[in-house]
C-alpha cells in the first residue's frame, strides 16, 4: 500500500492508505495512538465490497498532532475523521472502528449522522471512566476474561494487559512488543456460555447514534 497525504487547513496534513474497491468507508484503527496501517488485513477481508481509508489518527504516521491536547477525546478526533472525509471529497461513508477506534467511530455516527451510511464497531468502550470502571462493567469485564483463563498464553496476555495500565508503560524499551502479548485477549475465540447478550451503555457522545449500527462487544 502506498502512502498519500491529503492537506487540511492551517498548513496541517493526513496520511492515508487505501484498500479496495466499491463503497467508500473509513478505518478507525484503536490504542489511542497506533497507526491506522495495523487494520490493513482487516481491510483487505472486505476489499471487494468496500473501498476502505486507513487515515491515521491525530499525532500517528504523518498527520499532524493536535495543537490543543483536548482534541485527542473521542469527539476530537471525530471531528478530525470528519474534516479528513471532506478534504477528500467523500459523500455518506460506512465507518469500521476497532477498540479505540469503535469508540471514536460512535462519537462520528452520533455526531455526523448525515455523513454516516452505517457504523461497525468491534470492541469498543464508552470512554467514560465512571461507566467502565462502575463494579457492573468491572464485573463483566472479569467474566470475560475468566472464560479464557485456561488458555496457554492467557498469563502473559493478562500480564502485558496490567503493564499496560501501569505508570510509565510508555517509557518501557519497547512497549509495543509487550503490548502484543495481549492481543488474544481480544480475538481469542468466545466459549459457548449460554448466557444471553446483553446491551452495554454507550456514552462517547452526547447524543446517540441514529444510523444503522452493528456493534460487536
Amino acid at each position: 500500500m502506498d502512502t498519500e497525504i491529503v492537506a487540511l487547513s492551517g498548513g496541517r496534513q493526513a496520511t492515508y492508505e487505501i484498500v479496495g474497491e466499491g463503497d467508500p468507508a473509513i478505518w478507525f484503527e484503536g490504542g489511542p495512538g497506533f497507526n491506522a496501517a495495523l487494520g490493513g488485513g482487516d481491510c483487505e477481508v472486505l476489499a471487494d465490497r468496500f473501498r476502505c481509508y486507513l487515515v491515521d489518527a491525530l499525532g500517528t504516521g504523518g498527520t499532524t498532532p493536535p495543537r490543543d491536547k483536548r482534541q485527542y477525546g473521542a469527539k476530537g478526533v471525530a471531528r478530525f475523521y470528519n474534516e479528513v472525509r471532506r478534504a477528500l471529497r467523500l459523500a455518506d461513508v460506512t465507518l469500521l472502528g476497532h477498540s479505540w477506534g469503535g469508540t471514536v467511530c460512535l462519537a462520528y455516527a452520533a455526531l455526523f449522522p448525515d455523513a454516516t451510511r452505517r457504523c461497525i464497531a468491534i470492541d469498543a468502550w464508552t470512554a467514560r471512566r465512571d461507566i467502565d470502571e462502575a463494579p457492573e462493567a468491572q464485573a463483566e469485564f472479569a467474566a470475560g476474561l475468566a472464560r479464557h483463563a485456561g488458555e496457554l498464553w492467557f498469563a502473559a496476555a493478562r500480564e502485558a494487559w496490567e503493564a499496560a495500565f501501569a505508570p510509565g508503560f510508555f517509557e518501557l524499551p519497547d512497549p509495543e512488543a509487550v503490548w502484543s502479548r495481549a492481543w488474544p485477549l481480544y480475538f481469542a475465540r468466545r466459549r459457548a456460555t449460554g448466557a444471553p447478550l446483553r446491551r452495554r451503555p454507550r456514552s462517547s457522545a452526547s447524543r446517540r447514534p441514529t444510523v444503522p449500527l452493528l456493534d460487536f462487544g
